[in-house]
């Protein structure tokens, strides 16, 4: 079990000591950076959780394959994610290299996404889910020419097929407004949790800090009873982003980053990349959403306005346009997070380390309101980036004070 958390030893070996013992709490936080494998150790712990022998890896029970490909009916999946990136990377993987390992590759990205949609988190919206409906079937039914066993002796059918299922999945993800976590879905979840049956249930939450205010109370008010057989994961990069009263229900699993070692391993043997071609995991699935050169560029020219004593608004109206058109607004405050922690982030600073201090703390405050006013009041990129704009020039003001 676990085989396939690449980077995480102590954690992996923590987690496999309290499945075996039987003390594995039924409510969990797996917290730590990006792309650092919360994701798969959420999966892979529903699998084990729900296995019908003894959770071996490549297990051949019939719940182990439902997890492989991602269709077991007892686990829920909740939450935002970099679904464009990772399924127009894996149906690249397995342009490249058609085995079975890549065809569960791309078949698990694709259902990360069409997952979000089971009729268990949608009942009674019926008006939303058919919207895209059409959508969801022909992916469904397009994913059987992809599973294990299936030859694929036509190369431009396979090309075809796989420009298509990308496709669908960018339409799905742009019409399904999966952005944030509804306090209805999180209700719906808790009806299901609810119901009757022995059998274990598995519901996991990604970038749970990105729940609205109902959202956590009904998160809550589940959590307080859960039932005897129903085991809660929550995901997120942002541990400060949980509330307390929620935090203190869960047991946390640090996830550390991973070393550049590991993510060369990684990327050199699930998605059979050429070492050295890319810097990091998170570079690599950032490659297939944006131009990075042009991302980094933007970040850049961002946080040097922010430091000049006049504004460029015809320059800063092109950055604010670009994240609009290009949908990147979450990639570029990812971006512009990891430029702040970095010391030459901060502007070069006359003041010294305290007043460097200083503006990295009330920047950080500044993208934490940025994030709550886009994810949770719905405000638009472009706006939402103004106003961060601003907030990060004040705080330079204050700092001088």
């Amino acid at each position: 079990m676990f085989d396939n958390l690449i980077g995480q030893e102590a954690l992996v070996t923590g987690l496999k000591r309290e499945v075996t013992e039987g003390t594995l709490p039924r409510s969990l936080l797996f917290f730590g950076p990006p792309y650092s494998g919360k994701g798969t150790a959420a999966l892979e712990l529903a699998r084990v959780l729900t296995c019908e022998k003894k959770a071996e890896w490549n297990c051949p029970c019939r719940s182990c394959e439902q997890h492989r490909r991602l269709i077991h009916p007892n686990t829920l999946l909740l939450g935002p994610r970099y679904f464009r990136e990772e399924i127009a990377a894996c149906a690249e993987v397995l342009r490249r290299w058609d085995q079975s390992s890549t065809r569960y590759l791309f078949i698990r990205s694709v259902r990360k996404l069409t997952r979000r949609f089971d009729p268990q988190l949608w009942e009674g919206n019926d008006a939303k889910l058919k919207k895209i409906q059409s959508l969801l079937t022909e992916v469904e039914e397009s994913l059987d020419f992809f599973l294990p066993g299936v030859a694929h002796d036509d190369r431009d059918l396979v090309e075809k097929r796989l420009s298509r299922m990308v496709e669908l999945c960018g339409l799905i993800q742009k019409e399904g407004a999966l952005d944030g976590i509804s306090v209805d879905r999180i209700r719906k979840a808790g009806v299901w949790v609810q119901t009757t049956g022995e059998s274990r249930k598995i519901v996991i939450l990604e970038n749970a800090d990105q729940m609205q205010e109902g959202a956590r109370n009904a998160l809550l008010k589940t959590l307080e009873e859960p039932g005897p057989q129903v085991y809660f994961i929550l995901l997120t990069s942002r541990r400060n982003g949980i509330i307390p009263t929620i935090a203190s229900r869960l047991r946390q699993y640090r996830f550390y980053p991973r070393t550049e070692e590991t993510s060369q391993d990684i990327l050199q043997r699930v998605f059979r990349e050429s070492p050295g071609r890319y810097s990091s995991i998170q570079e690599y699935f950032l490659a297939w959403g944006v131009d990075l050169d042009t991302l980094h560029q933007q970040v850049n020219r961002f946080i040097t306005a922010v430091g000049r004593k006049t504004v460029d608004y015809d320059e800063l109206r092109a950055c604010f346009d670009w994240i609009k058109k290009e949908e990147v607004f979450h990639l570029f405050l990812d971006e512009l997070l990891k430029k702040m922690m970095e010391k030459d982030g901060l502007l070069s600073s006359a003041e010294g380390e305290m007043s460097m201090m200083f503006r990295r703390e009330r920047w950080m405050e500044a993208l934490r309101e940025t994030l709550y006013r886009y994810e949770t009041l719905n405000q638009s990129p472009a706006l939402a980036a103004e106003r961060l704009f601003y907030l990060m020039r004040e705080s330079i003001t204050c700092a001088a004070l």
